[in-house]
């Protein structure tokens, strides 16, 4: 999970660092919609209502965006993962989510 993002790149773009960057960034965004779409689902199931859940993602999303503290994780490079697990968590949320309540 983690040298495949890096061997993909170098395939597409060589050592250029800019598109280094540039591709954290892109998974960083990906990252910022699934974790809206996991806050409002995850928020709804336990009643709130659309509007509430709407407004607790984005404020969720708003403050995950602007609090520096993983500012690596897009300035560095090598920090990638940092930025690949919350993805592949949130994807692993959705399926346990799709699977239902633990019996």
């Amino acid at each position: 999970m983690v040298s495949l993002p890096y061997s993909v790149d170098y395939l597409l773009w060589g050592l250029n660092p800019l598109t280094g960057h540039l591709t954290n960034i892109g998974w960083h965004i990906v990252c910022v919609f699934l974790l809206i779409v996991f806050i409002e689902r995850f928020l709804k199931d336990y009643g709130f209502g659309e509007r509430e859940a709407r407004r607790a993602g984005w404020l969720a999303v708003g403050l995950f965006i602007v609090i520096p503290a993983h500012g690596e994780a897009i300035i560095w490079i090598a920090s990638r993962a940092d930025v690949n697990y919350p993805i592949a968590k949130a994807r692993g949320l959705r399926l346990a989510r799709l699977r239902g309540p633990a019996r």
